[in-house]
């Protein structure tokens, strides 16, 4: 067998040629070709025939050696010597070459095509959007990202059926690739279906142990199971990761609460507050958590907050009036909850 590595053919990447020798010729050639995590997808395959043994006779069969396509000739480098095509075998190495050229400025074009849609997409343009990405594929069907790119647009686009489908092609072309199990992992999540989100966000921290935000949104998920001390061990390992991201310790004082853990509770939306003041959910928690720990004035005085950052927040109203309550302050208290229920808050 021999393996070959082409670097700088086209924007940088690399492909990778494995030439399957044997007894019987002509040899089954398979071009990988190398994404940036190092992984190698199957691109093309074809059937050439072999150069002459031009050297020592065993070094066709000899094991593994290192292929370099050249722009001119096929080489093939090996410790036992350099097979070198010779004048009479030139029309295979150059129909080989052009074989590989012409595939590779095709998937040049389906690269330019993707980032075409992506911009597209982002301008959300999303009919053209789509066609720059049907046109890549039907190029280059064997890149992964374009499949994965084209799921993100469907999201925004509100067809999460189709996105999902998306992303399993993604996956059959290359399973090890976080970032697409995470994506399947919020539109399974987007569509309720909790257990098959936690199965997509297992595997996506599986193979990136150090994603802080998997880690987050698999906690979001337990939460939203009702499986709180599961999903603070997740939401504590977010935010050792990226102890900045406000929205983790949102999460994670929210599942604390529901915890019965009022303390831990009230710490993190005091963090979450410290990295993010004007977030009305972090100091509505942090009202809750004052409520749950006797102090009432405290609960008014963040609920007040909450409510100056966003003034229809039913929640807030409705957690002001059970403090004002607490107060004996029944008519304000009234007042509160009537309006929390203007908002379309129910207890």
């Amino acid at each position: 067998m021999y393996t070959k590595e082409l670097g700088n053919l086209s924007q940088g990447e690399a492909f990778h040629i494995k030439i399957q020798s044997g007894s019987s010729y002509p040899w089954e050639i398979t071009v990988y070709k190398i994404m940036q995590n190092g992984n190698r997808i199957p691109w093309i395959s074809a059937q050439c025939i072999p150069p002459q043994k031009t050297i020592e006779t065993e070094i066709i069969d000899a094991g593994s050696y290192q292929l370099e396509l050249r722009p001119r000739s096929l080489n093939a480098e090996a410790n036992l010597g350099v097979i070198r095509v010779n004048p009479g075998e030139l029309s295979t190495s150059i129909e080989w070459h052009l074989f590989v050229s012409k595939r590779i400025k095709a998937s040049a074009l389906a690269d330019e095509l993707r980032k075409k849609a992506d911009d597209l997409a982002n301008q959300r343009k999303y009919d053209e959007a789509m066609q720059a990405y049907n046109d890549s594929i039907e190029i280059d069907p064997g890149n992964y990202e374009t499949w994965n790119n084209k799921g993100i647009t469907l999201i925004d686009m509100g067809r999460l059926n189709d996105s999902i489908e998306e992303f399993k092609k993604a996956i059959m072309l290359n399973s090890s690739d976080a970032i697409i199990w995470k994506n399947l992992g919020y539109t399974l999540y987007m569509q309720s279906k909790y257990n098959e989100s936690i199965l997509a966000y297992d595997k996506s921290v599986e193979i990136d142990l150090n994603d802080a935000d998997a880690w987050f949104c698999k906690g979001k998920v337990l939460c939203a199971q009702g499986r709180y001390e599961e999903a603070i061990i997740s939401l504590d390992k977010s935010t050792a990761l990226d102890p900045n991201s406000s929205e983790s310790w949102i999460e994670k004082s929210d599942a604390l609460f529901k915890q019965g853990e009022y303390d831990k509770s009230l710490e993190a939306s005091e963090r979450a507050i410290e990295l993010n003041p004007n977030d009305a959910i972090a100091w509505n928690n942090k009202a809750a958590a004052l409520g749950r720990l006797g102090d009432p004035d405290g609960e008014i005085q963040a609920c007040k907050k909450a409510i100056e950052l966003d003034p229809l927040c039913g929640l807030a109203w409705n957690n002001k009036g059970v403090a004002l309550n607490a107060l004996g302050r029944t008519e304000e208290a009234k007042d509160a909850f009537n309006k929390a229920k203007e908002l379309g808050y129910n207890d």
